[in-house]
């Protein structure tokens, strides 16, 4: 599995076991390194982009991979190429007020680790907490 992001959250979240690549940079940046793996054999596991278009200002974004595999996968090539279009041609900024980050890098965090089984990830202070 590739997780590649450009959430400080989510890059500092994960232990050395999973391959975490920080991308310096808007969400378009995230999606065209993590398009560079889709088109070498990773497929995505989740989509691209939040389902609700208004957290597509989001300036975070994180996208999971996994692979690779022998065949490229046609469903993460359409939907990583489609993602990037949207981005470019649907979303004029990204939102960057200095009092929201926190909460778009956090919304960013939760929707990452909602895509997981619960125990999968967690951290041990974390485990301990739910236990």
């Amino acid at each position: 599995m590739i997780i590649i992001s450009n959430n400080q959250r989510v890059t500092s979240f994960f232990n050395e076991n999973e391959k975490v690549i920080f991308v310096e940079g808007s969400p378009l940046r995230v999606l065209r390194e993590a398009k560079k793996y889709v088109h070498i054999g990773y497929a995505l596991y989740g989509h691209p982009l939040a389902g609700n278009d208004r957290l597509w200002v989001n300036p975070y974004r994180t996208v999971v991979l996994v692979g690779p595999y022998k065949t490229i996968n046609s469903r993460s090539v359409v939907a990583i190429e489609e993602s990037i279009e949207r981005l470019c041609y649907c979303v004029s900024y990204f939102d960057m007020n200095p009092s929201r980050l926190d909460d778009y890098s956090l919304i960013d965090y939760e929707l990452l680790i909602s895509m997981f089984p619960m125990q999968e990830f967690l951290i041990e202070d974390e485990k301990e907490v739910l236990l």
